[in-house]
C-alpha cells in the first residue's frame, strides 16, 4: 500500500479513503487517513499480495 499521489501535509483526519489499482499525482491523503487504511487492511485483509494506492475518498 502507497499513497495514490502524495501527502496532503496541512490536511486533517477524515476517516474515508478509496483503494485504487494505479496512483493519480494529483491525488492528495492525509497521514492519519493513509494509517487508518493500513490498519483496516492488517485487520480484514483485502487486498493480499496486491500492490494497491490509497487516494482520498
Amino acid at each position: 500500500m502507497a499513497p495514490a499521489g502524495d501527502f496532503d501535509h496541512e490536511g486533517t483526519r477524515t476517516g474515508r479513503y478509496r483503494i485504487a489499482e494505479h496512483g493519480d499525482p494529483a491525488s492528495r491523503i492525509t497521514y492519519e487517513d493513509l494509517a487508518i487504511a493500513l490498519l483496516d487492511e492488517i485487520e480484514a485483509p483485502r487486498h493480499p499480495r496486491a500492490a494497491v494506492s490509497v487516494r482520498e475518498a
